[in-house]
């Protein structure tokens, strides 16, 4: 499909394109320095070198963003126009999603035939990319984008309308990589992540070799796999659901092409508003935190790009529903849990963590269906969960470290079952 394949390198672009556009926000900024007074700037003698250490971090930046693409040949592909306006519109909150169906113990088949890849011990599998989705649409739900830029605005963001491509999703690649998988998103990922792998282990137990991928977990909006992961590492059959080249990319990459502690990025160098220390803007991420090789032999793993409810349309196939900042990616809310309540097992378990900050609100011309928590638990009854735990839990979502300004969402934390 060519506008799918043109969506797909324009994303291979963004990636390739972030030195040149980083760049051009730092030469802006010195060029700013330099109308102020001589007088003024000597009481700022630190804005030179804080400019070099700017470049550097730049760069450590571009070098980790090529890496990820480096193996895509696009010599072919024509260039995105990086000096026009695009019309699309990026949703007012979005968490970059964009993995479909493909096995879940063994018979999980997507409506536009997704190649799931299967993260085998061995790595012997990689990533394939469903090009049949699709991501003509261009509303990218980068639920992390919307979610990080909550707390605080950075210097040359394109706001919701891009720039030729997208670099506001580049940057916030960056930041998941952060959160998802280093050891400074360790207490923001703990916050969000581990109640539900708890619920998880104690509703669906793994008590020993004989129970070793015995239940099988869909994570939809799995962004860059670390719950996806966290899930296949305790011995569950895993498979993350996402929706954007952004996270699909990243994701593969961190999954199958790196080694632990074996990059360091600086995802917060842009962010210019609400710096309380240089060292804050600065902060170096090593990643990946752990071996992402490091899962059970024999293991089920995959990642499959979709749009969720395009995606999963057999019936009856997963034990667990792991959701985390997700279902208000939704148009029609209510659409998503039927799609849950449809594809898990009798017996089987809805486990979801997030707020409720539609992403979709105030598009013109796109559907966006907003209700209350105290509606939406009315329709997750009515169509015939039974609610078993529901609690507020506070989280924050790429958190930026010391910074003057943070986003606390009040989350609701539920455990819903489908009747035997």
């Amino acid at each position: 499909d060519e506008e799918e394949e043109r969506v797909f390198f324009k994303t291979v672009y963004a990636f390739r394109a972030y030195e040149h556009y980083a760049l051009s926000l730092l030469a802006r900024a010195q060029h700013d320095w330099a109308q102020v007074s001589a007088t003024h700037r000597a009481l700022v003698p630190g804005m030179t070198q804080k400019f070099v250490f700017t470049r550097e971090c730049i760069a450590a930046n571009a070098r980790f963003l090529s890496a990820i693409v480096a193996p895509i040949p696009f010599e072919n592909a024509e260039a995105p126009d990086l000096s026009t306006e695009e019309s699309e519109q990026v949703p007012h909150a979005s968490h970059e999603h964009a993995h479909g169906a493909g096995e879940a113990g063994g018979n999980s088949t997507g409506r536009s035939q997704q190649h799931a890849h299967t993260h085998a011990h061995e790595r012997a599998h990689e990533h394939t990319y469903d090009h049949a989705h699709d991501h003509a649409q261009e509303h990218a739900h980068d639920h992390a984008h919307d979610h990080a830029h909550e707390s605080g605005r950075e210097s040359g963001g394109s706001g919701r309308y891009g720039k030729g491509l997208d670099m506001d999703k580049v940057k916030t690649t960056l930041k998941q990589f952060m959160r998802e998988w280093s050891s400074l998103g360790a207490a923001e990922r703990d916050a969000c992540f581990q109640p539900i792998l708890e619920e998880l282990e104690k509703r669906l137990p793994i008590r020993g070799e004989q129970d070793m991928h015995k239940y099988s977990v869909v994570v939809p909006g799995g962004g860059l796999g670390r719950l996806a992961w966290e899930c296949v590492r305790r011995g569950y059959v895993s498979q993350g659901n996402e929706f954007s080249y952004f996270m699909l990319l990243a994701s593969n990459f961190v999954l199958n092409k790196t080694e632990k502690d074996s990059f360091k990025i600086y995802p917060f160098v842009h962010q210019t508003a609400n710096v309380y220390e240089l060292k804050n803007q600065f902060q170096e991420v090593i990643i990946p935190d752990v071996d992402t090789a490091a899962i059970p032999q024999g293991s089920n793993f995959s990642m499959a790009a979709g749009d969720f409810v395009e995606a999963y349309v057999d019936h009856e196939t997963w034990d667990c529903v792991a959701s985390c900042f997700f279902i208000d990616t939704a148009r029609n809310i209510i659409e998503y849990v039927q799609t849950i309540y449809d594809i898990l097992k009798p017996g089987g378990v809805w486990i979801n963590l997030g707020p409720l900050l539609y992403h979709w609100t105030e598009i013109p011309g796109e559907l966006s269906i907003e209700l209350s928590f105290e509606e939406l638990r009315q329709v997750i009854l009515s169509i015939g969960f039974v609610i078993e735990k529901e609690e507020r839990k506070d989280c924050v979502y790429d958190d930026v470290p010391g910074s003057m300004m943070q986003t606390v969402y009040h989350t609701v934390f539920f455990v819903a079952t489908k009747p035997p």
